[in-house]
C-alpha cells in the first residue's frame, strides 16, 4: 500500500501546473532597529567631516548619499530616517513592503555613479534597492487584499484567488504569523495530490542572495463543501497599486 500511495503522489507531481509566474528580485528590508537607510558602519558624518576626507563619501549610508546627490547638504532625509530607530524586539519593522512593490514595478537595478559637489558617489545595487524600497513605501495603495493583519486568509479565499489568478499581475505575500514580513511572489505551483486535497507552493526571492525559496501550503474541500487548511496558512496576500512614479534617477524603466 505504501508503494501505491507513493506512486500516486509522483504521478500528480509530474502533472503539477504553474498557475502564476513573474520575474522579481529580492534584497534587504533595511530594519529600522539598525537605523534603516541611515545605517552605515562608519555612522553619520557631518558636512565638514566629508569636506575634510572625501574617502568617506562612499562609506556613508545610502540615504546620506542620496541627500548629497540631490544637493541637500542639510541632510534632511538622513536626519528624518535616523529618528525612526525602534527597539530590537521590533526587528521586523523596515521596508519590506516598499521593497516588494519596487520588485514588482522595477527591473533589477544596477549600480550607478553620480557626480556631486563633494565628488563622485557610488551607489551599489543593494543601496539602490534600499532607496527604491524607501521611496516606494509611501507611493502605493493596497488595491486588493485577501486576509488581514488581524485575520489570516481563509482556504476559501486562497482557492478562489488561485482559480482567478489570471486576473492579477502583482502579488505580495505575508506568511509569518507574528510579524509583517512581505515578499513579492515569483511563482505559484498547484497540485491536487488526491481528490479534493491541494498542495500549493509559493516561491519568493531570498533577502540576502539571488536564490528563491518556497513555502508550501495544504488545504482540502470538506464534507460541507468548504475549503479549509490542513496545515499552516499564509497570513495574507495583497496587490499594490502604484500611485506615484519613483525618482527618475533610480527608476530602471
Amino acid at each position: 500500500m505504501k508503494y501505491l500511495i507513493f506512486l500516486h503522489l509522483i504521478i500528480y507531481q509530474v502533472s503539477a501546473s504553474i498557475v502564476y509566474e513573474k520575474n522579481v528580485w529580492g534584497g534587504s528590508y533595511w530594519p529600522l532597529f539598525k537605523g534603516g537607510l541611515s545605517y552605515s558602519q562608519i555612522g553619520f558624518k557631518t558636512l565638514s567631516e566629508l569636506f575634510e576626507n572625501k574617502d568617506l563619501l562612499n562609506k556613508i549610508s545610502p540615504i546620506q548619499k542620496w541627500d548629497i546627490i540631490q544637493g541637500d547638504l542639510k541632510f534632511s532625509l538622513t536626519r528624518r530616517e535616523r529618528k525612526k530607530q525602534v527597539p530590537l524586539f521590533y526587528y521586523w519593522w523596515g521596508y519590506c513592503d516598499g521593497l516588494s512593490v519596487a520588485a514588482l514595478f522595477e527591473s533589477h537595478p544596477k549600480s550607478k555613479r553620480f557626480k556631486t559637489l563633494l565628488g563622485d558617489i557610488f551607489l551599489s545595487e543593494e543601496e539602490i534597492k534600499g532607496l527604491m524600497a524607501y521611496f516606494y513605501t509611501n507611493t502605493y495603495e493596497v488595491a486588493q487584499m485577501w486576509g488581514s493583519r488581524e485575520k489570516n486568509i481563509t482556504a476559501n479565499e486562497f482557492h478562489h484567488l488561485l482559480l482567478h489568478i489570471n486576473r492579477y499581475q502583482n502579488l505580495i505575500i505575508t506568511y509569518k504569523p507574528h510579524s509583517i514580513d512581505n515578499y513579492p511572489i515569483s511563482k505559484i505551483e498547484m497540485i491536487e495530490y488526491k481528490r479534493d486535497h491541494f498542495k500549493v507552493s509559493i516561491y519568493m526571492p531570498a533577502r540576502k542572495s539571488s536564490k528563491h525559496f518556497k513555502k508550501t501550503y495544504f488545504y482540502k474541500l470538506d464534507e460541507n463543501n468548504q475549503y479549509r487548511w490542513t496545515r499552516k496558512s499564509p497570513k495574507f496576500i495583497w496587490i499594490p497599486k502604484k500611485i506615484k512614479i519613483i525618482h527618475s534617477q533610480l527608476s530602471t524603466k
